[in-house]
């Protein structure tokens, strides 16, 4: 934006860009004076502003009901005289609401136009302060409006005279002094007070000064600085953040602008938090009469408390969006460690269950590090769970009989009280629910016998297997035989296709079983191991094989 670009506040009528201080202002204008115009912009407006009635007039005929209450259902009950506020509570909430957003955005156009304002002379500097807001007639004002001293010259109120002052011709003679030389010294002292007062910005000369964003008159004492790279970084944040706009460093003076991204956006609410951009004039390190005489560039901004507590609230209400609560920041964190415990624990159960029955198709570090993993994100909710327990007994209220009667009252939230008891007793339940399930895994001694007794048992069931393979081999060959030399009037026996399928099935898993193990042994470079499984296999895939061709011969 240029400097000599104009802004203007308040409600803008959009057909003879005219500016009014409230939207009904603007209604009654725009009715009156453009009524007739058939300009696209007048029909549109004019449509949006019918739109608008016919809602408001809609929304106050609605009924007032309860939503989860069905009055059908029952007969009405005579009550006694009620009357509703509520459309009284909205307007006069509606008329606060719009008197701090209008007066709030003045604030900031303003702003941005002294901060846009191109270097000048103190006078120029002065008439241009005063077209961006009128100032009040300073001789018209007595008193600040802020702590209620009088404006000019006040030595008896900075200087009291407590006790009368000894005479100095007798203290002089006294101690030997000329006496015209002690009342020189006393008038010098007060000729040097008073010339302090007003060219030192001394307070017992009181001036009256104006507040830059609004005009009104106060003294130097309620007076509020807002130093230039403060006002920046406070158009910047708010813009960013309200309106969506990451020009603003840009277009005010000639600051460096920071990185459009969501990073630089919070952090510009915590930097604008964390140091105190107003000064008062306490704080402020150099006098301000000082800067007005040396510098012609702009340095600083007077304001006054109602500015300030202004453009403050809006800069809380921003970091108040931005910041989560403590409550949300935990309730996250539980729910990211509930949900890794939900994906984790049903693996963990079946690898537990294959290592405890002998098997060996997981490693048991793997486990290890699965239970490890699981342990610390339970003993997070657990944590998390003590956490919302203390801040729900340090927010609950004190009922001890025995705390004094004077005790500063803590304030309660009641609502977050019991939001911050619901979340431990559902930590609580999570854990009773899921840390049983959580079973312990074998040493590494147990897991060595419980190796050997599954391969004693894989042994003694191959051997089974084998003796069964033999019996229906058996069975079959007489089957054949039998089947060859009967005439064709005796009955043929049939073959029991079910328990050869049965053998099929156990043989494929032994096999799969002898195969897996064989490849653990290749890993581990057991070479004894790996001789002795490759002969099993071998022998249970020709036993495999066998069968099936026996079976399909029989089919056939």
């Amino acid at each position: 934006m240029s400097f000599d670009e104009s802004i203007i506040e308040g409600f803008i009528c959009p057909g003879c860009m005219v500016s009014f201080r409230t939207a009904e202002v603007l209604r009654v204008h725009f009715e009156a004076e453009h009524k007739s115009d058939t300009t696209d912009c007048s029909r549109s407006t004019g449509g949006v502003l019918d739109q608008r009635r016919h809602s408001v007039a809609l929304a106050d005929n609605i009924p007032i009901s309860l939503a989860f209450y069905e009055q059908t259902r029952f007969e009405k009950q005579p009550l006694g005289q009620s009357k509703s506020l509520t459309s009284e509570f909205h307007k006069l909430r509606r008329s606060r609401v719009n008197r701090d957003a209008l007066e709030t955005n003045s604030l900031l156009i303003r702003l941005e136009k002294l901060i846009n304002a191109p270097p000048m002379s103190k006078i120029q500097r002065r008439e241009f302060e005063q077209s961006v807001i009128s100032w009040i007639d300073a001789t018209k004002v007595d008193l600040c409006p802020s702590c209620g001293k009088t404006f000019g010259l006040g030595l008896e109120e900075a200087y009291p005279i407590d006790e009368p002052s000894p005479n100095p011709s007798r203290s002089a003679s006294q101690s030997g002094i000329n006496p015209m030389t002690t009342v020189a010294q006393r008038s010098k002292l007060t000729i040097t007070r008073i010339t302090n007062a007003i060219l030192d910005y001394n307070p017992i000369y009181r001036r009256r000064h104006h507040c830059r964003l609004c005009g009104h008159v106060l003294c130097a004492d309620c007076s509020y600085f807002l130093p230039r790279i403060s006002a920046v970084r406070l158009l910047e944040t708010i813009g960013t953040h309200q309106l969506g706009v990451s020009e603003f460093t840009n277009k005010v003076g000639s600051e460096p602008s920071p990185q459009t991204t969501e990073s630089s956006n919070l952090t510009s609410v915590s930097s604008l938090d964390s140091k105190v951009i107003f000064l008062s004039s306490i704080d402020y390190p150099v006098p301000v009469l000082e800067i007005e005489r040396t510098d012609s560039t702009f340095q600083c901004l007077r304001l006054c408390a109602v500015c300030k507590d202004l453009l403050q609230k809006k800069l809380d209400r921003l970091q108040f969006r931005q910041c989560a609560s403590p409550v949300a920041s935990l309730h996250s964190e539980l729910r990211e460690h509930m949900r890794k415990v939900n994906e984790s624990l049903p693996l963990y159960s079946a690898v537990a269950e294959s290592l405890h029955s002998g098997e060996q198709r997981y490693a048991l570090d793997m486990a290890k590090s699965m239970r490890h993993e699981l342990l610390e994100s339970l003993q997070q909710i657990d944590f998390i769970r003590r956490r919302l327990d203390e801040m729900a007994s340090t927010m609950a209220p004190d009922r001890d009989p025995r705390s004094p009667n004077d005790a500063p009252e803590r304030p309660t939230n009641l609502a977050t009280i019991r939001l911050l008891r619901t979340l431990s007793k559902m930590a609580c339940q999570f854990l009773q629910t899921n840390l049983p399930p959580l079973r312990a895994l074998p040493t590494l001694q147990q897991y060595g016998s419980l190796t050997a007794q599954r391969q004693d048992e894989l042994a003694a069931r191959w051997a089974e297997e084998e003796q069964a393979l033999a019996q229906l081999e058996l069975r079959v060959a007489k089957a054949a035989k039998s089947s060859a030399s009967l005439a064709s009037d005796g009955p043929t026996p049939k073959f029991n296709s079910t328990d050869a399928i049965d053998n099929l099935a156990k043989l494929a898993s032994s096999i799969d079983d002898v195969s897996g193990q064989l490849i653990r042994a290749r890993k581990d470079g057991d070479t004894n191991k790996i001789q002795k499984l490759l002969r099993e296999l071998e022998r249970l895939e020709t036993n495999f094989q066998t069968m099936s061709s026996l079976l399909q011969k029989q089919q056939l």
